[in-house]
């Protein structure tokens, strides 16, 4: 028996019951310096006091000078993230696919890495990221080894464009897809999609990604475009937005379509976001976001209940006290 059954959302599977009350504690901790040899040296790191599986990624050395700079990180950063800009996809939402809105990193930066700015040159800064081992676990048995990345941003006037691309080699060829056991009465649809077609981000990943702002006024417009190949499904994320800053509220209003697709079907997620911000003081600041989030999964598109498609709302509003 085949249940088609929701394998990434769980919309209606109980009554609504909002507002929901959330807190989040960090403390930051942040040092600067220029030694007497010129050499500028930086150190940042973050304790989550409410998630303390969240520390992993927050620490960061930055060593700079007339060479550039080089930046360590736990949780390596691509230097196709370091250059990308008009990248609006980050709109929180609720009830996602796992489409992330444009990924600017394939798996392979995962663990310790190594990003290095070029001094900047006119309008044109480079950026290259190295991750040696996706597992920081120094052995070859990691998935993903020594995976360089490359970006540069431009800026001419009002005008700013940047992206890179990324490529990450795998070492094991996780990609291998079990049989499913057709007589298994717990099998869903979306094992079945997975083993026939294959829908995971896995194997070698190439990533390429563009972005651009313009300036117009007090108007920022934003758009930005995102693929990423792998060994199975293959995502492409596209973005546009437009911000402004009204007396002293900041408003933005961003698009994003995303699609994971995996041969003759996809996945397919559209966000529209609302964004208002604004500082009630020093280090108090209010901020409201709300966004409708569409879905379409491919698995779920002949089954029953809502057929695969369905849309979801998300309200945040949230207080930030920093001191």
């Amino acid at each position: 028996m085949v249940t088609f059954t929701d394998y990434r959302c769980t919309p209606n599977t109980a009554d609504n019951d909002n507002p929901v009350f959330g807190f989040a504690k960090e403390i930051g901790v942040e040092a600067s310096g220029t030694l007497a040899n010129g050499l500028e040296v930086s150190f940042s790191d973050t304790l989550d006091l409410t998630d303390t599986s969240a520390e992993e990624g927050a620490f960061e050395l930055a060593l700079g000078g007339a060479f550039g700079t080089i930046t360590f990180k736990d949780g390596a950063d691509s230097a196709v993230d370091a250059a990308m800009v008009g990248d609006t996809s980050g709109a929180d939402v609720t009830g996602a696919l796992d489409l992330e809105g444009h990924i600017l990193a394939t798996s392979g930066t995962d663990g310790t890495g190594i990003l290095y700015q070029a001094p900047t040159m006119g309008a044109l800064d480079l950026y290259i990221g190295y991750a040696p081992n996706s597992g920081d676990t120094g052995d070859d048995t990691a998935e993903y080894l020594d995976t360089f990345s490359i970006g540069m941003t431009f800026s001419s006037g009002d005008l700013t464009v940047g992206g890179g691309f990324e490529s990450a080699t795998s070492e094991n060829n996780d990609c291998d897809i079990a049989a499913v056991a057709l007589h298994d009465v717990a099998i869903t649809a979306a094992a079945l999609f997975d083993d026939a077609y294959g829908t995971e981000h896995c194997g070698d990943q190439d990533l390429v990604a563009v972005g651009a702002e313009y300036a117009m006024g007090d108007m920022t417009f934003s758009a930005a475009y995102s693929e990423l190949d792998t060994g199975e499904a293959d995502q492409t994320s596209v973005s546009f937005g437009v911000a402004t800053t009204i007396s002293d509220i900041d408003l933005a209003v961003d698009y994003t379509t995303s699609e994971n697709d995996f041969g003759p079907v996809a996945d397919e997620q559209n966000v529209v976001h609302i964004g208002l911000s604004t500082a009630l003081g020093d280090g108090v600041d209010l901020s409201l976001d709300v966004s409708s989030n569409d879905i379409a999964i491919a698995s779920e598109a002949n089954g029953g209940g809502h057929g695969g498609e369905f849309t979801t709302t998300f309200a945040e509003m949230k207080l930030a006290v920093g001191f």
